[in-house]
């Protein structure tokens, strides 16, 4: 329900995919034009992470290939795994869903070129402009939205 509220909100449409490592992760999930609570171990920001992820967390679900999943507690970044990252599962890092073959295949084909994660903090404080300047081909979700039925092309 979180990540679904979020895509219906339109909070992902416009951001950058910042950190593609081959055999591992594609994350997403910062917006530098939405304000965020600065003082994240503040006992409510603490309560509001931990009911997010325990609402979308039940335990079923390990961070294997083809899960998405909230990373390391966080209530609004996501990644896709790439590959066996069960180490993740300790790590506040709780899977949510899956995705069908197809998804995943899409998900490997997003440009891997930069240093894993090398534009996650331009992404987050410079600006649009900015991270295109630098890192020219970095992928950019346009628009994100929840769809009744997906059928696979062939």
């Amino acid at each position: 329900a979180a990540f679904v509220d979020l895509v219906k909100s339109r909070y992902y449409n416009g951001i950058f995919v910042f950190r593609v490592i081959k055999g591992f992760i594609v994350q997403w999930g910062f917006r530098p034009d939405w304000v965020w609570d600065n003082n994240r171990n503040s006992s409510n920001s603490r309560k509001k992470r931990k009911a997010i992820t325990d609402a979308v967390h039940d335990g079923s679900l390990s961070n294997t290939r083809g899960t998405l999943t909230f990373a390391g507690g966080s209530t609004v970044q996501v990644f896709v795994n790439l590959g066996d990252n069960s180490r993740l599962d300790g790590e506040g890092s709780r899977p949510f869903a899956t995705l069908n073959a197809h998804s995943v295949a899409l998900a490997e084909r997003i440009y891997s070129g930069y240093k894993g994660g090398s534009g996650q903090i331009p992404a987050i404080t410079e600006g649009k402009e900015a991270v295109i300047k630098k890192f020219p081909r970095m992928s950019m979700i346009d628009n994100c939205r929840v769809v009744d039925s997906f059928s696979v092309p062939k």
